[in-house]
């Protein structure tokens, strides 16, 4: 598969669209993240008006993720490969069904884990194939720089609007465990409708020209010796407890530069700790004043 960045559509085919043909993919993109975020603040609800004990609360929250990642991991690459369009057009549907099973049965553990499984993929399709298919089609109208920008800022909206008014219908409003779902699915279906008018940016690759999806999702960066010599090392296992590295670490920390470990004695040659010889001592008399040394090397 020939490489390309997100935005670059020159390469795949012409594409005419408008200054606010990128709004729908936007839309979406909040209804989404919305769906994933509104159950975040019922969980108190749940708990208080329920027998949901903090490890039934904390496995709610876990499975999303079972949901999400794969989506990440697959969205993308599945995407490059058969278009835009048909990946990023189930996220709105699923995303609503989601948000209906959650309303379902507000007591069901197993209920409430098939709602969050479902608003978990449908969020990772979302950031995984609406984040490019935004950028491509703000760099179809001259905007590439402002993609990326626009996709952050919708994910971001879609979790503050969801979490707020989730916990506000719960708080003020009639039926607590139901109503906010029931808006936010409307929300998502009609998000999804408008999606449909999105013109494609990303031509479906024909068979013999697809690679085994396998070498899609390798990423071949985490063996170049610079990832292997200057990543690994630096990240906080390593810096924050140096004598209690982890074994991938103690193998990579012989070459971990100079510059990023603590300034010590034993790191400076001897002979700047070395007393200054005869014929390097300043004469009595002489104005020179010696460098302090630091206080914390004292």
């Amino acid at each position: 598969m020939p490489p390309s960045r997100p935005g670059d559509t020159s390469a795949s085919f012409p594409l005419s669209v408008g200054r606010r043909t990128w709004w729908p993919v936007a839309a979406v993109l909040l209804a989404v993240a919305w769906g994933g975020n509104e159950f975040t603040p019922l969980l108190v609800m749940y708990r208080e008006q329920g027998d949901m004990g903090p490890v039934t609360a904390d496995a709610l929250l876990a499975v999303y993720v079972f949901g999400l990642v794969p989506a990440l991991l697959l969205g993308g690459p599945l995407s490059d490969r058969f278009g835009r369009r048909p990946l990023l057009l189930p996220a709105a549907p699923l995303s609503a069904l989601g948000s209906l099973v959650l309303a379902l049965d507000p007591a069901s553990p197993v209920v409430l884990s098939i709602g969050r499984l479902l608003c978990g993929v449908a969020l990772g399709l979302a950031m995984a194939v609406g984040s490019t298919w935004l950028t491509e089609l703000s760099a179809a109208t001259g905007e590439r720089a402002a993609g990326p920008r626009r996709g952050s800022l919708s994910l971001t909206a879609g979790f503050l609007s969801g979490a707020g008014i989730a916990a506000m219908l719960a708080q003020f409003a009639p039926w607590p465990t139901l109503l906010s779902y029931v808006l936010h699915a409307a929300g998502s279906l009609l998000a999804g409708l408008v999606l449909l008018r999105v013109p494609e940016t990303r031509q479906r690759l024909p068979r013999d020209e697809r690679a085994p999806l396998l070498d899609d999702l390798r990423i071949t960066a985490v063996r170049h010796p610079r990832f292997l010599r200057v990543v690994v090392p630096s990240h906080p296992g390593c810096s924050a407890a140096p004598d209690a590295r982890s074994r991938c670490c103690r193998a990579c920390s012989p070459t971990r530069s100079a510059a990023s470990r603590s300034p010590s004695r034993a790191s400076w040659p001897s002979s700047r700790w070395a007393a200054p010889s005869a014929s390097r001592r300043w004469p009595a008399g002489s104005t020179r004043r010696r460098r302090p040394v630091p206080r914390s090397w004292r």
